[in-house]
């Protein structure tokens, strides 16, 4: 439950652009005993495009894999779209490889290749 309240709030700062507060919550994490979910993953992804920093989008997730940590395909699709979002569709690209490379990292699924394809076609 815990989890799912970070999660929460997680969100709405990254909703509403407050950067600084997340990093607050994050920096949190060891301190309550938390392990992120998917779903947390997936936040960071979109604040890390959010904030223009794909490489650390894409560092959440590679910690994460290398941790041996399966991960949920909405993780590779929000990685997709923060690429796009940051006008980087050969990363965009490369991000999906990656997904379909990785035993850990599941997908991809409809919804990546819909994110990708509408993302491609706006470029």
């Amino acid at each position: 439950a815990d989890i799912i309240m970070l999660n929460t709030l997680l969100d709405g700062c990254v909703r509403h652009g407050r950067f600084q507060l997340a990093d607050r919550l994050i920096a949190n994490l060891p301190r309550y005993n938390l392990e992120p979910s998917c779903a947390t993953i997936s936040i960071l992804v979109k604040m890390w495009g959010k904030r223009r920093r794909l490489d650390s989008a894409f560092e959440v997730v590679r910690a994460h894999l290398q941790a041996k940590k399966r991960l949920d395909a909405q993780v590779g699709t929000c990685l997709v779209s923060a690429c796009l979002y940051n006008r980087a569709p050969e990363r965009a690209v490369d991000a999906l490889e990656e997904i379909k490379a990785s035993t850990l990292l599941a997908g991809p699924d409809a919804s990546t290749y819909d994110t990708l394809i509408a993302g491609l076609t706006n470029h």
